[in-house]
């Protein structure tokens, strides 16, 4: 697999901890996969959420994998693209299993 993307719950956070958050994935992903898309360097912080929905997805489908964390069953966002993932059989990766 060369590269992976990350999910995860970003709305009703403080854009600060999701920042570090999903830095930290990205980090420990980078020792695993080619390329890490971290959507929260994609998307600006005044995004809408369906401008960033559209902008995440179109990610994701690029990727050969997506690493989900365990916050995902909170984020709205989060259970759209990992749904989406699923019905398109990209490899999942849970966060803990790499």
């Amino acid at each position: 697999m060369n590269s992976v993307y990350i999910i995860g719950k970003v709305s009703g956070l403080d854009r600060e901890y999701v920042e570090k958050k999903f830095a930290n994935a990205e980090e420990h992903l980078a020792k695993h996969f080619k390329t890490v898309v971290n959507p929260t360097k994609l998307v600006p912080a005044d995004t809408d959420w369906e401008t960033a929905m559209k902008m995440c997805i179109k990610s994701m489908l690029d990727c050969d994998a997506v690493y989900v964390m365990n916050d995902v069953s909170s984020s709205v966002g989060g259970l759209l693209e990992l749904h989406i993932a699923r019905a398109l059989k990209i490899p999942l990766y849970l966060e803990g299993d790499i």
